[in-house]
């Protein structure tokens, strides 16, 4: 798969380097002294695994900003026992990114604070780095002081567009440097689910003929309204995967899917959001009559398609929805039902992560 990387340097630009420069985790070849490290900073390499939903595979555009935190053990040993780290003593950075020609190296990055992350002996230094991709080229208040866990709101609100809502992505790794000069590699993923519903007419049955003007409201039907996303690591080095809260199954909340400019090929509609949390039904809300003046309520129909615990998640057993997937629901319509669902899961990342889950069920 295509990938491109960002060089980020603090101080000059990087040489360039090969995939065996990424994976220097080799402990018994590490000197025994920390003096020609201590204290250096450090520089990393952001790869874009081509997060966007267009497809886009270039790297952080300019201006990008994202915010760093750095854990380290407090002593420096080089023992191959469980590393523990002081996570009082973490570090932050923030940095932005900017293009350069020099060697091709596009998108080189630079730390927009005096808060340089420096190395402090030659074990396991982890780092977790976060952005808001719909807000990359905003200097990130929110994460002013990071906290262990951002709260991001997952309601609609006034949105009017997917754009618009938050949409983490965060890379997580650790290196246990050999030289100065190694890179941290930090690849950003897509820390909620993209849902896609597309409205088809049902060809095979003809009881009616669906419009845009017919779709009154697609809603997903149990998801979360808060998505928690960690800013920090557990004492030996563990980060914990984002979730969302939980909803009481007595008082499901549903959120309104956005209207998508141009449908998918042959849809009538196509509509989507970003959530989070256990997706329990898909729910849709039409007219008879595409005439707004003539919608009401004798000719309004509510269809729900609930879904089974096998469609929505990559191994198959649960509808807890995957950070970093995206699914795609098409759904044709009859007269007050849903003739055919098809469910198709795919990796939203574009990494070597395959979610091959896919099923129909016609009525």
């Amino acid at each position: 798969m295509y990938k491109k990387l960002l060089y980020i340097s603090v101080l000059a630009l990087l040489t360039s380097c090969s995939a065996s420069d990424l994976e220097q985790n080799n402990i018994e070849s590490v000197p025994k002294t920390d003096a020609d490290i201590v204290g250096k900073p450090i520089h990393f390499i952001v790869g874009d695994y081509g997060f966007s939903r267009a497809g886009n595979t270039d790297a952080l555009p300019d201006g990008s900003r994202f915010v760093c935190n750095m854990f380290y053990p407090s002593y420096n040993t080089h023992s191959s026992e469980t590393v523990i780290y002081d996570l009082g003593k973490k570090q932050t950075a923030w940095m932005i990114v900017s293009s350069t020609d020099n060697t091709n190296k596009k998108g080189n990055a630079q730390y927009t604070t005096q808060d340089t992350l420096t190395w402090q002996n030659r074990r396991y230094h982890a780092f977790v780095a976060l952005a808001d991709n719909h807000k990359l080229k905003t200097v990130p208040t929110e994460y002013v002081a990071p906290e262990k866990e951002l709260i991001y709101d997952l309601t609609r609100g006034d949105k009017t567009k997917m754009e618009e809502q938050p949409d983490p992505i965060l890379a997580f790794t650790k290196l246990i440097p050999q030289t100065a000069e190694d890179k941290v590699n930090l690849i950003f993923k897509h820390q909620f689910s993209q849902i896609q519903v597309n409205i088809f007419n049902d060809d095979a049955d003809q009881s009616v003929n669906i419009v845009p003007g017919n779709i009154a409201n697609v809603e997903l039907v149990g998801v979360s309204t808060e998505g928690h996303v960690f800013t920090q690591i557990d004492s030996v080095g563990n980060h914990a995967t984002t979730i969302g809260n939980t909803i009481d199954g007595d008082i499901e909340s549903a959120f309104s899917m956005f209207l998508m400019p141009t449908p998918e090929a042959n849809a009538v509609s196509s509509f989507n959001a970003i959530a989070f949390g256990t997706l329990n039904a898909i729910r849709i809300t039409w007219y008879e009559s595409a005439d707004p003046s003539l919608q009401t309520d004798s000719n309004r129909h509510t269809v729900t398609y609930k879904l089974s615990t096998d469609e929505n998640s990559a191994d198959g057993s649960e509808r807890i929805l995957q950070s970093g997937t995206k699914y795609i629901y098409n759904i044709t319509l009859r007269l007050g039902s849903i003739g055919m669902f098809h469910a198709q899961i795919e990796d939203w990342d574009l990494d070597e992560t395959e979610y091959n889950s896919s099923g129909s069920i016609v009525y």
